[in-house]
């Protein structure tokens, strides 16, 4: 996907492309359709625009498309774009390494862009961009360029592409309607995700720190909908960078990244179990990962679980994926600690079809619960090279009356990703004087049945196995 970007960005000008570099461009874009050619002697899109406009020191240019008589075909060959109209034929080449033949598909209607040499800016109604396993779609958008530097020329490609990896600021170009944004994705296991969101903005300033702010999210993913509120991103790229790799970038951002997300709803089409979680820090710096949520919640039509200040620390290797799951898992596996102070179990059977509320209505949904209730406290699991070691404190009733006991277990966690599961084998348990160990199993499940909704839990002889 290398200069891609810059490649997308300049075919905007495509009438001047030939040109290195000009005092100021515009041109106004009805509408621009593209779809990559299965025959290099189809047309593969076609171009409108309104207006060109165009001066130099010694010239200016100034051509509208009355009546659409500059209305063009696109065809794609050869690593050459060709716009056709019935006057004229503009053939340039797009070299060897611009990407262009990596696009599945681009299409912008009502947008405008200006080029002079100290900035770029592009905006409009909307604009979508596809490969092969990705599709991006922004709308209500404003986009600013400036390199910052008198040696690079913002009127060129090269200029262009600086400039944008350098400061950039991504804006709504109504300002009473938020910025739009969907992206998809196909992975290599076969899962899709579907991204939506309505942001702020999205800045890139010094070359290095990337912000965004949104107003709301949804994302699908597998079999899980995650519906989120008001979200705020930091991270980091590499200042020395200036040409456009969304592999790189997408990665030095994973590895320095610091997210606030007050409130997540999370609905698990599967099984009808539904999360919310309330997040304080989730941060990734230096191979290390930090979350800390004062609330996770987990609900089914008759059940529900809640932990309280929770914090998990794992690392992180620069290699691992932090938005999979199971990379994820693999990475605390080798490393990690869980703390959970307090753990509530309940019977429910309104709090399930509550849960549309929280977002849009700030239901809270651990109002009800007491301060003084708890399951479980002060659980500990330490993790190192797959291997557990898990302490807490339970609350079970015996002959009617609650009583508190310390429980210790030792044993090794195998990960089967393909499986959805996580099975842990019991070495050993320190249970209560006077207890005898063949009754840990009962009490055990019985713990952690408190501690999951759903079907999640079962022991096959001495294993826990947890379907993920």
């Amino acid at each position: 996907m290398k200069k891609l970007f810059a490649t997308i960005l300049l075919l905007n000008t495509y009438a001047f492309a030939e040109v290195s570099s000009i005092n100021f461009l515009e041109i106004g874009f009805e509408k621009w359709d593209y779809v990559r050619p299965t025959n290099a002697n189809s047309p593969s899109g076609d171009l409108k625009f309104n207006e060109a406009k165009m001066a130099r020191a010694d010239l200016s240019f100034n051509m509208k498309n009355k009546d659409q008589i500059f209305d063009a075909q696109m065809y794609w060959r050869n690593n050459i774009i060709s716009f056709t109209t019935p006057f004229m034929n503009l053939d340039f080449s797009m070299g060897e390494d611009s990407g262009f033949d990596k696009i599945k598909s681009i299409s912008t209607k009502n947008s405008s862009t200006i080029i002079n040499p100290l900035f770029f800016s592009f905006n409009g109604e909307d604009f979508s961009s596809g490969l092969d396993d990705m599709s991006l779609r922004i709308g209500n958008f404003m986009a600013f360029c400036s390199a910052n530097n008198d040696e690079y020329d913002m009127a060129s490609a090269e200029g262009i592409e600086y400039g944008c990896m350098t400061e950039l600021s991504l804006n709504a170009n109504d300002y009473s309607k938020p910025l739009m944004l969907n992206m998809k994705m196909d992975y290599e296991d076969g899962d899709k995700l579907d991204f939506n969101a309505k942001l702020s903005n999205i800045d890139l300033n010094d070359s290095t720190l990337i912000q965004a702010k949104a107003v709301s999210a949804d994302m699908t993913l597998s079999k899980y909908f995650v519906e989120i509120g008001a979200a705020e991103l930091t991270c980091m790229k590499k200042s020395d960078m200036k040409v456009f790799d969304s592999d790189i970038i997408k990665k030095d951002c994973e590895n320095t990244i610091d997210l606030k997300l007050p409130k997540i709803v999370v609905n698990n089409k599967t099984d009808d179990t539904k999360f919310y979680i309330e997040t304080e820090v989730i941060n990734i710096q230096n191979e290390n990962m930090y979350f800390h949520a004062p609330v996770i919640q987990f609900v089914d039509k008759e059940s529900s679980v809640t932990t309280y200040d929770m914090t998990l620390k794992c690392q992180k290797e620069d290699s691992a994926t932090a938005y999979d799951l199971h990379s994820m898992i693999a990475q605390c596996l080798k490393s990690g600690e869980i703390s959970i102070p307090r753990l509530v179990s309940r019977d429910e059977n309104k709090l399930w079809w509550r849960y549309g509320d929280i977002l849009t209505k700030n239901f809270d949904p651990t109002a009800h619960i007491k301060s003084k209730e708890k399951d479980a406290a002060n659980i500990s699991i330490r993790l190192v090279n797959n291997s557990a070691v898990v302490s807490a404190n339970a609350y079970t009733k015996i002959l009617g009356v609650t009583t508190k006991f310390h429980v210790d277990i030792k044993g090794s966690v195998l990960h089967l990703p393909k499986k959805d599961q996580l099975i842990i084998k019991v070495k050993d348990i320190g249970v209560p004087i006077g207890w005898f160990k063949i009754k840990w199993k009962k009490v055990l499940l019985g713990i952690m049945k408190k501690a999951l909704v759903g079907e999640m839990i079962e022991f096959q002889d001495d294993n826990i196995v947890i379907q993920l």
